[in-house]
């Protein structure tokens, strides 16, 4: 009894030997693979060297890099390189560059060979110019695009080229719109039809409930 009872703990005792062999191995396993992954992601064959602007006009190359920048240089938790290219999250540079300049209507961010990062953006196209009310003329005027949004500031001699609306601004201008979308196609279009019947129309009054 005493010799089945030796021989079962020393059983037991082997057997937790084996697991405790078993898991220190798959560890040390898992480690290896861990920073093999950590090695490679930091390859020259898989590095950023370049990030290329492309359809930008108004917006310079230094003002979308200086918001593309932190998405490319430093680390993901201080171990994986964002310089690497199978890394770099498109989603996000794509929204930021979008949230930071209302100017931009579309962003696409893809990658040429395994170097270089190309970020294709198309600027918003002025439509109309938005001015304010009277009483305000005096401030900064704005350029509004196709769907009445207000994108940029409009130089102070651009209102030649343009239809121009006065309209109380709201507390923030840039990212707003003139007036709902429906109503600003059909004013501009029945503006712009009166100036292809040779009726001269350069500014136009928007009230909230009328227009002049």
């Amino acid at each position: 009894m005493i010799g089945r009872r030796f021989i079962s703990e020393r059983a037991r005792r082997e057997h937790q030997k084996r697991i405790v062999a078993r898991v220190i191995l798959w560890v040390v396993l898992a480690l290896s693979i861990f920073f093999l992954i950590i090695e490679l992601a930091d390859i020259k064959q898989l590095r950023i060297e370049r990030v290329r602007f492309e359809g930008n006009h108004a917006l310079t190359d230094a003002e979308l890099w200086r918001v593309t920048e932190s998405f490319v240089t430093g680390s993901y938790a201080g171990l994986f390189p964002k310089k690497n290219i199978l890394l770099v999250n498109d989603a996000a540079i794509e929204q930021t560059l979008l949230t930071e300049f209302v100017r931009l209507e579309n962003v696409r961010v893809e990658r040429e060979g395994f170097h270089t990062l190309l970020v294709t953006s198309t600027e918003r196209a002025p439509r109309a110019i938005w001015c304010g009310d009277e009483e305000a003329i005096v401030r900064n005027c704005y350029y509004v695009d196709e769907n009445a949004l207000a994108f940029a500031i409009a130089p102070k001699l651009s209102g030649g080229s343009f239809i121009t609306f006065t309209r109380a601004f709201p507390e923030r201008v840039l990212g707003k719109n003139l007036a709902p979308l429906e109503e600003f196609r059909a004013v501009r279009n029945f503006i712009e039809s009166l100036v292809a019947l040779g009726f001269h129309t350069e500014r136009v009054a928007w009230r909230d409930d009328a227009i002049e």
